[in-house]
């Protein structure tokens, strides 16, 4: 029997940190190509604590969020602060599972919660097996839903860590309880329930938080929307204007030809060169911008491009790669605000209106440069970057949104300056 129990505790804390190794690849997903072999650094460690670590349930449980958290950092996409949230809500779920089990067991057993956390008994197993069911039906559950949390910015996912932190707190001084302490028949029904309405209210926290999430990215997708049918009309009247001046030419070219051969008849040489180049010196504002496979950001680009047209802004665009989909929307809406702030700026000058987009790829990170005319230095006069939009509600929220797109794709944010220009630098990884 004590071979038994020994082999039925080592699968069990091998179980757990094989689900929480899954959940978070999932969840984040892994930065390198070899999976398996980024998934046994944070496998094994994660078992040494759940196993050796089995009797210090405090320590054990502080020591599994640090080192899932380290594990997250080194080798999973995704920002830092979304990974200390699941962390802490892996665990958070993982002890009320335990703490649930226990005091069901203890409740319709009869055998005391002391009792079922020993190892050797026949009762211990039991528990271990519904325990570990329960733990992977919750996490397929969880899985099923994983794109709805996304969304959230630093400020949310603050408020969740410092809920789920609250609750994981809650879970271990009740389970210390269940453990340590004997209750009778009423008591232990009470302590049921206090754990039924805890994980009631996780359960409960984590659908909030998905709708939260839900109705953030229709947001985004509804700005992007609207932006791109307002480019769809732009086109469309672009597109009539162009034919409505390839008729006209069509029909004027062979008056002009039948003219310029009269005059080059003549020897008129020099009045034939110049009355050509009148002719095809056509300034013309019908330029689309055009992205493979990056509808929105062509939908924001084409959008810009007018906006800088109308208001005599040059706006230089140089792109050499595509933005993958995944990121495409919160791309597409940081170079929207940078942009803004770009012709923002342009407008308050007195020398030439410039603007440059640069968006490459080189050695798998995306880079986008956004570069603009200034006539006194930027990072003297306003360090912390402060918009000068008349309207308070707009303040500053261009920056905030790009800030939170760079920490969520774990990317870096450079400003310089250099010749009369100020330069917005974004890296993203691939």
């Amino acid at each position: 029997m004590e071979i038994i129990s020994k082999t039925a505790e080592i699968l069990a804390s091998i179980l757990d940190a094989i689900v929480i190794v899954y959940f978070l690849n999932r969840y984040f997903k892994v930065k390198y190509k070899n999976e398996m072999l980024i998934s046994a650094f944070g496998i094994i460690p994660l078992f040494m604590i759940a196993y050796y670590l089995s009797d210090y349930f405090v320590l054990q449980v502080v020591t599994q969020i640090i080192l899932t958290f380290a594990y997250a950092v080194t080798f999973l996409k995704g920002s830092k602060t979304q990974k200390a949230t699941i962390d802490i809500v892996i665990i958070l779920v993982m002890a009320i599972i335990n703490m649930a089990t226990i005091q069901l067991v203890s409740l319709f057993s009869g055998i005391s919660a002391e009792m079922l956390v020993q190892e050797g008994s026949v009762q211990r197993i039991m528990v271990l097996v519904i325990t570990k069911l329960l733990l992977i039906f919750f996490a397929y559950l969880c899985l099923d839903r994983v794109n709805e949390f996304v969304k959230l910015k630093r400020d949310e996912w603050i408020l969740v860590v410092i809920y789920f932190v609250s609750a994981t707190v809650i879970s271990i001084i009740l389970l210390n309880i269940v453990v340590n302490v004997s209750m009778n028949l009423l008591e232990q029904i009470q302590m049921i329930s206090v754990t039924t309405l805890l994980l009631a209210i996780t359960a409960i926290s984590f659908a909030l938080i998905g709708k939260i999430s839900k109705d953030k990215e229709y947001q985004s997708i509804n700005k992007i929307l609207k932006i791109q049918l307002e480019e769809q009309k732009s086109s469309l009247l672009k597109t009539q204007k162009m034919y409505d001046e390839t008729r006209k030419l069509k029909h004027d070219i062979n008056r002009h030809f039948t003219i310029f051969l009269d005059m080059l008849k003549n020897n008129e040489i020099e009045d034939v060169i110049s009355k050509i180049e009148e002719f095809v010196d056509i300034k013309s504002d019908n330029s689309i911008v055009y992205i493979e496979n990056n509808n929105m950001i062509n939908a924001i680009l084409n959008e810009k491009v007018g906006i800088c047209q109308s208001k005599n802004i040059s706006f230089e665009l140089q792109v050499s790669a595509a933005i993958e989909k995944e990121k495409e929307l919160e791309i597409a809406i940081m170079i929207s605000n940078i942009l803004d702030n770009a012709i923002e700026a342009e407008l308050e000058l007195l020398i030439e209106h410039k603007i440059i987009l640069e968006i490459f790829r080189h050695k798998g990170i995306y880079n986008v440069i956004v570069t603009n005319n200034i006539e006194t230095s930027v990072l003297k006069n306003n360090p912390t970057l402060n918009t000068n939009k008349k309207s308070p509600k707009e303040h500053g929220i261009g920056l905030l949104s790009v800030r939170d797109t760079i920490n969520k794709f774990e990317g870096n944010f450079d400003c310089y300056e250099k010749n009369n220009q100020f330069a917005v630098h974004i890296m993203i990884p691939n």
